[in-house]
């Protein structure tokens, strides 16, 4: 016995996170359901099952419930099960509940009620709980149905997070480790976590098929699942879904910046569908003044070949004790004392950091012949105060005065 587990979909969702490509984003979604039922089609699946979260929300537009059941319609005469979960759950204003669902296409059923469904034609039994709000401190698995039958292979499908210490949030359903165990399941098929995940071979997190932002590692995918007997271990194959690649790099630039841009280049170059994959660059390293323009020249560059960028830059902090910026402070002693004043907050703030990157000797030049007077340093540490001592606000703060330093004397 072959099917189909998936769950997350979300489809609907805002990306506000990726507001320039939300609305490409959520196109996606669509096409990757599609992609999803092709996939039941050509594997020879005996059922899709959605374990939750179908939809971002209860108030999805009338239409797009309208789309997506369209293209689940179009696997018939695979029938799809579809699990409300904490994202879209059951309840008086629940998407499940409107006309569209009440008319949607024969193969299409929704589990409303925490009961036994019978496949007798293929020997298995669906235990199901659906979700009716939005947060609860109770195991949903503890309210699986009972079955009497024996010959039967048991699936248990509820949406939840397994009770891995740091992974999950007492009110956001946690399940037992040993749910699939207490209950008698041959697999348990959960939803929840965007990542895949198999805990002891018969308790499995498919991941969502459509990654929803960049810290979904084992995401879009879904989870071929075959089990040949009652009480055999299920064999669980990912198979790729997702559309959209979500990427993150981290690069340290060095003295020496070009090169490191020109191995950005060609890494971007040599994605295979660069419009399709969104990427969060975080640039770590202390740069020269002239080093930020080139960054801003690069980030250009990549945004008109890939679908979206982040760009990180709170780990780059500006070196006023070096390049252009250090002569232009020679040459203009406002500039140079408001440099000055702020690569001293920077080692007020976080003095080893400093001192590892830029070297003992450098940071005592950085302020020779300007050394802070016990009253200036009190100002700066009331100054540090209002940013509660964060180390990125200083290093942003020194960063945009030497962009725009060197942008007005270039």
């Amino acid at each position: 016995m072959k099917f189909l587990h998936t769950a997350d979909w979300q489809i609907g969702m805002r990306a506000g996170h990726v507001a320039a490509v939300a609305e490409r984003v959520r196109a996606v979604r669509l096409e990757t359901v599609a992609r999803v039922m092709a996939v039941a089609r050509e594997q020879g699946a005996e059922f899709v099952l959605i374990a939750g979260d179908l939809f971002e929300d209860n108030q999805v537009a009338d239409t797009l419930v309208h789309q997506v059941l369209r293209i689940l319609g179009d696997a018939a005469p695979i029938p799809v099960y579809v699990l409300p979960g904490n994202h879209d759950p059951l309840g008086p204003n629940s998407v499940y509940n409107r006309r569209a669902f009440q008319a949607a296409p024969a193969n299409v059923l929704t589990i409303r009620v925490a009961e036994p469904i019978v496949l007798d034609r293929i020997g298995t039994v669906l235990l199901p709980y659906p979700i009716a709000q939005k947060r609860s401190s109770e195991d949903p698995t503890a309210k699986l149905p009972e079955f009497d039958g024996d010959a039967l292979v048991r699936i248990g499908v509820t949406h939840g997070s397994l009770r891995i210490e740091g992974k999950y949030q007492p009110d956001d359903f946690p399940i037992a480790l040993d749910a699939a165990e207490r209950r008698g399941l041959d697999y348990l098929a959960l939803g929840h976590w965007h990542s895949f995940y198999a805990h002891a071979g018969r308790c499995v997190y498919p991941g969502s098929p459509e990654a929803t932002g960049f810290d979904e590692p084992g995401s879009g995918t879904v989870s071929l699942v075959t089990i040949a007997d009652t009480g055999s271990v299920p064999s669980v194959q990912q198979v790729r879904a997702g559309g959209l690649q979500w990427t993150t790099w981290d690069e340290t630039l060095p003295d020496a910046f070009e090169p490191a841009f020109q191995n950005l280049r060609r890494r971007i170059e040599a994605l295979t569908v660069a419009d399709s994959q969104l990427v969060r660059l975080r640039i770590g390293g202390r740069l020269a003044a002239e080093a930020h323009q080139a960054l801003d020249d690069f980030a250009a560059w990549a945004r008109a070949r890939l679908l979206f960028l982040d760009l990180d830059r709170s780990g780059v902090a500006a070196d006023v004790g070096r390049g252009r910026l250090h002569d232009l402070a020679r040459a203009h002693p406002l500039l140079a004392g408001v440099l000055a004043d702020m690569a001293a907050l920077e080692i007020l703030a976080d003095p080893a950091a400093v001192l590892e990157a830029a070297g003992a000797s450098n940071v005592a030049g950085k302020l020779d012949g300007l050394q802070a007077t016990p009253a200036e340093t009190s100002t700066l540490r009331q100054a540090l105060d209002l940013c509660d001592g964060d180390p990125r606000v200083i290093h942003e703060a020194v960063s945009m005065v030497a962009r725009l330093a060197n942008e007005v004397w270039q």
